[in-house]
């Protein structure tokens, strides 16, 4: 799991940081409507900053919010924005699940075997 948290870090930090290139927006209209107009707004200071390493394991990690996820997601800008976006997030996501799935199956047989 440690492995794909910092494969994401390493996917979603070139995605950089907001303020930079835009290449991460907000999740919510109101907030993305005042981004995409450039305005300085107390909604958008408001969301807390976006970090490539806590949004991989927000992502990765399901049932568990660091509220990364909640609040920015890809805009699909930038040099790997679209694959980013469209290819990547799916597939982080995706595996977290599988991983989890896997995690629990093993668990639940050890738990078995012991009784």
């Amino acid at each position: 799991m440690a492995a794909f948290i910092l494969l994401g870090f390493v996917m979603f930090s070139e995605s950089s940081h907001p303020p930079v290139d835009g290449r991460m927006q907000p999740v919510q209209a109101l907030a993305l409507k005042e981004w995409s107009g450039g305005q300085a707004s107390t909604l958008v200071d408001s969301l807390p900053k976006y970090n490539a390493l806590i949004y991989s394991a927000d992502t990765l990690i399901p049932l568990v919010s660091f509220h990364q996820q909640d609040h920015w997601m890809p805009s699909g800008n930038g040099r790997w924005g679209w694959f980013i976006k469209n290819m990547y997030l799916p597939f982080h996501i995706t595996m977290g699940w599988v991983i989890a799935t896997l995690f629990v199956a093993s668990f639940t047989r050890l738990m078995r075997q012991e009784g």
